[in-house]
């Protein structure tokens, strides 16, 4: 920054002793006699251009540069929007297999209520209950046990009976998904998905919900 305003300040240098020269240029035609007394007064005037220009350079690079920074922002935006948009509409498409309460669990795994195919590579999601907000990706499963092997760990194990999970297609901004649900006064079971983005100094948000009857 402070390289920049050095070199900023050089440039206004330079352009007024620029503009001083024509200044003198003008005056001299001026003075002295069968001379034109305009002659120099175009480079006055474009020197003066080039001056002013000078000054307000740094108001319209900090412009753009927000405007930029804007743009990106709300391209990022955009994105995560579509993503929990895409995540909330292929919950509300599962089946009822795709769904269901813990039957138990582990660092590294969990034990479904209901799937009896092969579900390594989807992600799962534990809604409620113990565990609730995680997700993970499926690494194996046991077809005869039920048991989904999962990474990396959980950190709050799934807990039999507590715990409600869903299942849905991996995703490679898995990590920054984070799946709830709650219960309503008319019993409808609520879904919020929720896209978390962690990797500044100040962590943003943004979230969709969607009423589920029937689960």
């Amino acid at each position: 920054m402070t390289d920049r305003l050095t070199l900023h300040l050089r440039i206004i240098d330079i352009v007024k002793r620029k503009y001083m020269q024509a200044a003198a240029c003008r005056l001299w035609h001026q003075v002295q006699p069968g001379t034109n007394p305009q002659r120099g007064s175009a480079l006055l005037e474009v020197t003066a251009a080039l001056l002013i220009l000078a000054l307000l350079s740094p108001a319209l690079i900090s412009l753009f540069n927000a405007g930029n920074l804007y743009a990106v922002h709300a391209a990022h935006d955009i994105k995560a929007l579509h993503s929990v948009q895409g995540v909330l509409e292929e919950i509300k498409a599962t089946t009822e297999s795709r769904h269901g309460v813990a039957l138990g669990g582990g660092e590294h795994f969990i034990i479904l209520e209901a799937e009896r195919i092969d579900c390594s590579g989807l992600m799962i999601a534990l809604i409620s209950g113990a565990g609730e907000g995680q997700v993970r990706k499926i690494t194996a499963f046991d077809t005869e046990s039920k048991t989904a092997f999962v990474e990396p760990a959980w950190s709050a194990v799934p807990v039999q009976g507590s715990t409600n999970y869903v299942l849905l297609r991996d995703r490679s901004y898995r990590d920054h998904l984070q799946i709830t649900a709650c219960r309503t006064v008319n019993d409808t079971l609520t879904i919020t998905v929720t896209y978390i983005d962690q990797r500044h100094a100040v962590s943003w948000e943004i979230s969709l919900t969607a009423d589920m009857p029937g689960w």
